[in-house]
């Protein structure tokens, strides 16, 4: 039997070089306000400006890059135990199961709409099998609770959650990392950022993948389960034409390849399903392994979801006018065994393909009005 450890990291590489002039003094921007400002103070944007976190009349919790990368943080799941009255939790990477104060949503078909708004530099991610990408290469991260529809629209009655990736830095920085565990697990990353144009143009372009074979054995197929394979990456453009007028461009791609969740059966009393299937005459085969369960064919899952958005701001005699403008192209196929015993008699596919457009136009701080 197959026994289960605690994943152990490994840092192979750690590397940031710096070149070129002193960084030129900037407004704060939702891009770049994890860290404390001069006089100390945590600026959040959770209002669609940037404010102090202590001026915000929001109940809030904000996480920085380095509290993100200093604990491990790879998912919007592993913030929920460091937040009073957030739950995270999913069957899956295409089922999240996001809860603020008691209210969420266990609903994952593709009509399904959540009760946790999730944004990604400020664009909603509409559909739920999107929801649980990989945190990597972000900047910070809001969880607001309550009801939050007056700023963030529909579908954020128990609260939105708010991510902010990295953006460019006006010097050139590049940043490796690689870690290996136990199941032939391994995780790389890295990232290129800097200027390449003067003080006009800056790029970061980030990849990541993320690889284990799982710590379930598929007593069926013998084949490992329960694993995690997936890889993407990130390309920001920063364009200041003027110091008035700003282009933020985003195109971001995240791939799931290989793995679905796979299920333990608990045994005849406690499971649904095998409590179904005994009371129809049937007599499924149950696993005494910990580790083992029966899973007819492998548990599959293919997603690939893709993102493209721009933001341009124009700064006014009453205010900064906005504009975002977001695509964001959605595919998931989740086919999975759904009685987790050697008899095929149940199983759950899902194929959920969606587009989703989206635009807003925000005017502050003098000027508060959202249209979108």
């Amino acid at each position: 039997m197959r026994k289960r450890s605690a994943l152990t990291r490994l840092s192979l590489m750690a590397l940031a070089v710096s070149c070129g002039a002193q960084a030129r003094a900037q407004t704060a921007t939702p891009q770049d306000t994890a860290t404390p400002d001069a006089t100390g103070d945590i600026i959040v944007t959770a209002q669609k400006r940037s404010e102090r976190l202590q001026d915000v009349p929001v109940s809030i919790s904000a996480f920085s890059a380095a509290q993100l990368e200093g604990s491990g943080i790879t998912n919007l799941t592993q913030i929920a135990p460091r937040v009073p009255g957030f739950y995270g939790g999913s069957a899956g990477a295409t089922r999240p199961q996001l809860y603020i104060r008691g209210i969420g949503s266990r609903q994952f078909d593709a009509g399904s709409e959540a009760s946790v708004g999730v944004f990604v530099d400020e664009v909603y991610l509409g559909r739920t099998a999107g929801t649980l990408g990989a945190l990597r290469d972000i900047e910070r991260v809001e969880v607001l609770k309550g009801p939050q529809g007056t700023l963030y629209g529909r579908n954020t009655i128990a609260g939105a959650i708010n991510v902010i990736t990295k953006a460019p830095t006006d010097h050139l920085a590049i940043e490796a990392e690689a870690g290996i565990g136990n199941f032939d697990a391994y995780n790389l990353f890295g990232a290129v950022s800097g200027p390449v144009l003067g003080d006009v143009v800056k790029v970061r372009v980030a990849g990541w993948r993320t690889f284990t074979d799982g710590y379930m054995r598929n007593l069926q197929t013998g084949n490992d389960a329960q694993g995690i394979d997936n890889y993407g990456g990130r390309l920001r453009v920063d364009i200041d034409p003027s110091s008035t007028f700003r282009i933020g461009l985003i195109a971001e791609v995240l791939r799931d390849d290989g793995f679905s969740f796979a299920g333990k059966n608990q045994g005849t009393t406690a499971n649904a399903n095998a409590v179904f299937l005994a009371r129809a005459g049937l007599t499924p085969r149950l696993s005494s392994d910990r580790y083992g369960e029966y899973i007819n064919g492998d548990n599959l899952l293919d997603r690939n979801v893709e993102t493209f958005s721009g933001k341009a701001e124009l700064d006014i005699g009453g205010g900064t006018v906005t504009s975002i403008t977001a695509y964001r192209h959605n595919r998931a196929i989740d086919d999975r065994d759904f009685d987790n015993t050697s008899l095929d008699v149940l199983r759950q596919r899902s194929d959920e393909r969606s587009k989703q457009f989206t635009q807003e136009g925000p005017v502050g701080p003098k000027l508060r009005f959202w249209p979108g």
